[in-house]
């Protein structure tokens, strides 16, 4: 079981066009925040993942990210185990589906891991989000027009 709350104000966003914010300090605990864009149109959907791994005797606690400046579009949780050696690691992937609601720069703030007395943060992460050009405003308008503008 893991326990879930939520932060004020929070955010964050890796290889292709992607950007990662990671917090490992050299502990068994790893948060890791991952979207798969970093340049994106308001409107546009994108992937925010936050991957949180490491020994855990006990549930950890879970502080996500505020999303108020996005709308969520789905969302989906799954945990696993992997074992190396002696060691169980204990993963949970926290994924979620995102459109941003508004242009300019967009910063998703760490999510928080309290595990045994201990707290683990993502880095921020920045997204550029603009405005739709209107040949992109237009095929949004119209997706099943195939007129070449």
């Amino acid at each position: 079981m893991v326990i879930v709350g939520t932060m004020s104000g929070c955010l964050a966003v890796s290889p292709r066009n992607t950007v990662s914010a990671e917090s490992d300090s050299g502990s068994s605990v790893g948060v890791k925040a991952v979207s798969n864009k970093k340049e994106l149109v308001v409107g546009e959907l994108f992937q925010y993942t936050l991957v949180i791994k490491g020994e855990f005797p006990t549930a950890p606690q879970v502080f996500l990210p505020d999303l108020k400046a996005f709308s969520v579009a789905g969302n989906k949780q799954t945990k696993g185990y992997s074992r190396d050696g002696k060691t169980t690691q204990v993963y949970f992937l926290f994924e979620y589906t995102l459109k941003p609601k508004q242009a300019g720069t967009l910063t998703i703030l760490p999510a928080r891991v309290l595990s045994q007395g201990k707290s683990y943060e993502s880095e921020p992460i920045t997204l550029t989000v603009r405005e739709p050009s209107p040949v992109e405003r237009l095929r949004k308008e119209n997706p099943s027009d195939k007129t070449t503008l």
